[in-house]
């Protein structure tokens, strides 16, 4: 006859906890898998990086491609601007596409269809190709490299415009044109020309095209910061009714960013523009009814 199990208060009261087996019984081994296969079926971590036991992710990994050849085409067709290119075009078939072009518009196709691996090795041929054009052409090597060109361009128009306006037309004496606004519009504009060719250099991406902004850049900086002066001195004087003097450091400040924010001056003169044309239509009288 079976012997009824213990309750709850009899297991506490021989200090036996609810549901623990006694002494005696016989337990269940835990099996263990034999050595050296404890890790034979863990998943194994994947090239990309992912978690092991979740799949990889291929947005990332084709979105990164996708941008990594679109570097790579703009960096072509600055290069072929260039003429890097030109040794391989009179070689070419007529009528017929650069291999370098065939090997974007290749990878392009790799990418529509999910290819990832044959995008890449898309990349690494067209880089390859791209390299080897560009460390055989020495002109876009110094230009590119140490940006020679526009830096003589920048050197050349910022010495004329001081030499024809602030010492021939305007005859300004030595130390005092630092503080006349159009020289610091110029500076700022000089400033602008620079970090945009370090810019555009750092990426490979420095057009011939762009030659006729460097030089043209100091000239508009002149002008857009005696305008700003120009706009800030009569502000001044609307505002306080000629009982203050605007700083010349304060309007040089003005005036060098309009030279290094082009888009920045040509609002607040606009602006200013507006505001004047709106004073002259409330002003005008109205004409008489016949």
């Amino acid at each position: 006859m079976e012997q009824p199990s213990e309750t709850p208060k009899q297991g506490a009261a021989s200090g036996k906890l609810p549901g623990q087996k006694p002494e005696g019984a016989h337990v269940e081994a835990v099996p263990h898998p034999p050595k050296g296969e404890e890790h034979k079926n863990l998943p194994t971590p994947s090239p990309g990086g992912a978690t092991p036991g979740q799949p990889d992710q291929p947005d990332q990994r084709s979105a990164e491609l996708a941008r990594n050849l679109n570097n790579l085409a703009s960096e072509v067709v600055v290069a072929d601007e260039w003429g890097l290119f030109k040794d391989a075009r009179r070689e070419a078939v007529a009528e017929q596409p650069l291999h370098i072009y065939q090997t974007l518009a290749l990878a392009y196709q790799a990418l529509a269809a999910g290819r990832l691996d044959d995008v890449e090795v898309g990349l690494l041929t067209g880089r390859a190709a791209l390299n080897r054009a560009q460390n055989g052409d020495r002109v876009w090597q110094i230009n590119n490299h140490f940006g020679f060109l526009p830096i003589v361009f920048i050197a050349f128009s910022t010495l004329l415009v001081h030499w024809f306006v602030f010492q021939r037309w305007l005859a300004i004496p030595g130390a005092e044109i630092i503080t006349h606004a159009a020289f610091a519009g110029m500076v700022g504009a000089v400033l602008r020309s620079l970090y945009w060719l370090q810019f555009q250099t750092g990426k490979g991406l420095l057009r011939p095209r762009w030659f006729t902004s460097f030089i043209v850049a100091p000239p508009i900086g002149a002008i857009f910061g005696w305008l700003v002066s120009l706009l800030v001195k009569s502000a001044a004087q609307v505002v306080s009714k000629g009982t203050v003097e605007t700083d010349w450091r304060t309007v040089s400040l003005l005036a060098a960013f309009a030279g290094f924010k082009w888009e920045w001056a040509l609002g607040w003169l606009e602006e200013a523009a507006r505001s004047v044309q709106t004073r002259m239509k409330d002003k005008t009288p109205a004409k008489p009814k016949s």
